[in-house]
């Protein structure tokens, strides 16, 4: 008979979706995160606290036009997944992030980084550490 150690069994984990930040509260509705400051949606967390700030990756938008974004960075690695493309951005400040997109970049490009307010989920900071 076939013996199967639960060792031999790999779940796959899900595929991550969103980039998870570190940031901190500006006040309602702005947050400080990747060394800019993003307005939000109204998330009921006091000034200075730290939280945790997630935006998926197909919900940050790049543009040629650097001015637009609150952020510039460069195109560091490409994947082609089938019917997108995921993006490594690294912005200047030496963060990286997640994009997902449709649009062609070349590897190098210089991007401005654009999250629109309502894709930014503001969240408190309790799952990522046991303090």
């Amino acid at each position: 008979s076939l013996i199967i150690k639960p060792s031999d069994i790999h779940v796959m984990k899900k595929e991550r979706t969103c980039n998870t930040f570190e940031a901190t509260v500006v006040d309602e509705t702005h947050i400080d995160m990747l060394g800019a400051t993003f307005q939000c949606q109204p998330h009921g967390f006091n000034a200075g606290e730290t939280v945790k700030a997630e935006v998926d990756f197909d919900k940050i938008d790049l543009t040629d036009d650097k001015e637009d974004g609150a952020l510039e960075g460069d195109v560091r690695l490409i994947l082609y997944k089938g019917n997108h493309y995921h993006l490594t951005i690294r912005t200047d400040e030496g963060y990286d992030l997640y994009v997902n997109t449709n649009d062609v970049w070349d590897d190098g490009d210089r991007v401005g980084i654009v999250i629109p307010t309502k894709e930014i989920l503001v969240e408190g900071r309790k799952d990522l550490s046991n303090e």
